[in-house]
């Protein structure tokens, strides 16, 4: 069973491959399930936040989930907004 942190990092590397949208100060990492599989979501908000913190800013922005695999650390998708989850195939050897 992979960290919390394991899957806040691999996230992070996620979000740069798929360039998606990743902001370091509104981050939370969950323990969850998708599809009967056991992993961590990682949420975070898009870079649209202003300095300011203006609540016009925060009821605009768009939230992004990850979803790792809390058994072996594989990266499973991502969704952003309410669109549902795009699964990632995995990596063949």
């Amino acid at each position: 069973m992979i960290s919390k942190y394991e899957a806040l990092c691999i996230a992070k590397t996620c979000a740069k491959q798929y360039r998606l949208s990743w902001n370091e100060k509104n981050l939370a990492v969950t323990k969850g399930q998708l599809d009967e599989t056991p992993c961590f979501i990682v949420s975070t908000l898009d870079d649209g936040m202003a300095e300011t913190g203006s609540w016009i800013d925060f009821v605009f922005s768009t939230p992004v989930r990850f979803y790792i695999d809390a058994l072996n650390s594989t990266f499973l998708g991502y969704e952003a907004g309410n669109r549902g989850v795009n699964r990632v195939k995995p990596a063949s050897s």
